[in-house]
């Protein structure tokens, strides 16, 4: 871990502003949780699952394009061939 650049008595200035952050993204909706769950994984893990689930938001489009009858192709697929 690299060394604390400021000290306010034992208070780290670095990790404090890295805890403002967190508070911040919390109030602003994010899930920490899932943050912390997700980095427990291991690269080739969060490339499967990044992979499966743009999988399934393509499947929707594709389901949403046939129930509104459209033809054309979007540009997503036109990238995953």
């Amino acid at each position: 871990m690299a060394a604390c650049r400021g000290r306010i008595g034992r208070v780290c200035l670095r990790h404090d502003r890295a805890n403002q952050r967190i508070d911040e993204a919390e109030r602003a909706g994010f899930d920490m949780s899932l943050i912390d769950a997700n980095l427990g994984y291991s690269y080739e893990q969060r490339v499967l699952l990044h992979d499966s689930a743009l999988e399934l938001a393509l499947e929707f489009e594709r389901i949403g394009r046939r129930l509104r009858g459209a033809t054309q192709q979007t540009d997503s697929d036109a990238l995953r061939r």
